[in-house]
C-alpha cells in the first residue's frame, strides 16, 4: 500500500470523511471542492442547487450494491420471499433509478433522460463500464490497510 499512501501524501487534502452525510457537509460549505463521492449523492445536491457534478474516471466508477438477505427459518418466510420479489422487481427497480439514481439490479429497465443523465456509469455507459471491488478479498484485508491508512495517512494529516 506505500505506493497508494505515497499519492494520498502528494493531494491538498481537506478532510476524510467516514459517511456520506459528513460528505454531503463538506461539499456543501464549500470545505472541500473534489473528492470520491457516490453519484446519488452528488446529483441530489445538484438537483437542490449545489454547482457539482459527478465524474467517471476511464477505469470505472466503484460500483456499490444492495443486499437482501432472508434468515434462515424465519416464521415469516412467505412474507420475506414477497418483499424480496418486489424489490428487485422492474417496478422497484424504475422507481429506485428515477428517484435516488441507481443503477438497476434487474434487467430492461427503461430510463427517462434525466435519469440517464445520472447513472453512475455516465451518461453513455452501462453497468460494464463500472468497477466492481472484490468485498471477500477488501474485507479480508479490512483490519491491516486501515491500520496502515491510520499510520500512514491519517496520523500524518
Amino acid at each position: 500500500m506505500g505506493p497508494v499512501f505515497d499519492s494520498i501524501h502528494k493531494l491538498r487534502v481537506a478532510a476524510y470523511f467516514d459517511t456520506a452525510g459528513a460528505g454531503t457537509n463538506l461539499f456543501q460549505s464549500g470545505e472541500v471542492i473534489a473528492g470520491a463521492y457516490y453519484a446519488s449523492s452528488a446529483f441530489a445536491m445538484r438537483d437542490q442547487g449545489l454547482l457539482i457534478d459527478f465524474v467517471v474516471p476511464e477505469e470505472g466508477a466503484i460500483g456499490g450494491d444492495i443486499r437482501l438477505q432472508l434468515v434462515a427459518d424465519t416464521p415469516r418466510r412467505k412474507a420475506a420471499e414477497k418483499f424480496i420479489d418486489f424489490a428487485v422487481s422492474k417496478a422497484a427497480a424504475q422507481c429506485m433509478s428515477e428517484r435516488i439514481f441507481v443503477g438497476p439490479a434487474t434487467k430492461g429497465v427503461e430510463f427517462s433522460d434525466n435519469a440517464k443523465q445520472k447513472m453512475p456509469w455516465g451518461v453513455d455507459g452501462s453497468v460494464n463500464n463500472l468497477s466492481l471491488p472484490n468485498w471477500n478479498e477488501i474485507n479480508s484485508n479490512r483490519a491491516r490497510v486501515i491500520e496502515d491508512f491510520n499510520r500512514a495517512v491519517a496520523a500524518k494529516k
